[in-house]
């Protein structure tokens, strides 16, 4: 299972005096930069305003979370870790 505010990239930094946890960008945030890449990169997307391509962002990161917390059956693909 996904969770949309768990870390993209969780480290623990390694300092004995410290046990400090450095999360940096959630899943959300990181699918949501993601999509904004992609929509930047289409020479015909420049029309949309700066709102509604940071929106479509995110709603394309939320879908993609939702997808992502579907059971496999529901896909009709087989996991591979299951075999």
């Amino acid at each position: 299972m996904t969770h949309a505010n768990e870390s993209a990239f969780p480290e623990v930094q390694e300092q004995p005096q410290f046990n400090h946890h450095s999360y940096g960008l959630t899943k959300r945030e990181y699918f949501a930069s993601m999509a904004m890449q992609g929509l930047l990169s289409n020479p015909n997307g420049h029309s949309l305003s700066q709102k509604a391509i940071a929106i479509s962002s995110v709603e394309m990161a939320d879908a993609l979370i939702k997808e992502l917390n579907k059971e496999y059956a529901t896909f009709n693909i087989v996991n591979p870790r299951e075999e």
